[in-house]
């Protein structure tokens, strides 16, 4: 079973910003359909792949990453769709899942990656996270 994830969209309207959350089941068309069209609405897709939630190992979370990055592309339709990946929640994430959640950030063209939430976010995590968001 994939455990699907809400994803947030981001809308920049001069200096407004609005963002808001999907809960749907993409598996239907009803859901693929309305993805698709936020996808012309909306100028980026925030996904909220919690991999802590999930499993404490570092390949389940590069890959759970990946699969959410490319499922929301191929769900949109727009294989370039402007993609930031939320990973797990940084107090119960280890260097190397934080690391292989950056890994497949980069790899699959995201524009950046963050982890939950910005306190709890250590030192050493956020040298990983430079590294998938271009910061030097």
């Amino acid at each position: 079973m994939i455990v699907r994830p809400p994803f947030v969209v981001a809308r920049i309207d001069g200096d407004e910003l609005s963002l808001h959350v999907l809960r749907r089941d993409a598996d239907s068309l009803q859901g693929v359909d309305h993805l698709r069209q936020l996808a012309h609405n909306f100028g980026v897709f925030l996904t909220m792949g919690y991999f802590t939630y999930r499993s404490h190992r570092p390949l389940f979370s590069g890959a759970y990453t990946r699969l959410n990055i490319s499922l929301l592309r191929e769900w949109t339709g727009n294989a370039a769709l402007p993609v930031h990946a939320i990973g797990g929640l940084a107090r119960d994430a280890s260097p190397a899942q934080v690391r292989a959640f950056v890994g497949a950030a980069h790899a699959g063209d995201a524009l950046g990656s963050s982890l939950y939430d910005f306190a709890d976010t250590s030192p050493r995590q956020w040298l990983e996270l430079r590294l998938s968001n271009d910061v030097s």
